[in-house]
């Protein structure tokens, strides 16, 4: 008799270091700021590495007002866990 043993990857990556959402300060008058930050990394049970898709890079220059940050992490299995964050750019406050 031969048995076969099937198995399922059912569990998705896990992330580690998601950043926190933060604000940061913008001069009058610029319409962006660059912004870095630390990447999230994630770890899958099949000892893979995930793939990674990211709606920003570190570096990029944000806009006055809160924009989303997405990092997707996917394994071969199809599972997926998200990391989202927000940058918010501000107005400096000078006074004169």
């Amino acid at each position: 008799m031969i048995f076969s043993v099937l198995s399922v990857d059912s569990d998705a990556p896990i992330i580690r270091n998601c950043p926190d959402s933060a604000s940061y300060p913008v001069s009058p008058g610029t319409p962006s700021t660059p912004v870095t930050w630390i990447g999230p990394i994630a770890f899958d049970n099949s000892g893979e590495q995930p793939v990674v898709t990211k709606s920003h890079e570190p570096g990029q220059n944000f806009i006055v007002g809160a924009t989303q940050v997405a990092y997707t992490f996917a394994d071969s299995a199809g599972n997926q866990a998200q990391c989202l964050f927000t940058i918010t750019g501000n107005y400096l406050n000078i006074v004169q």
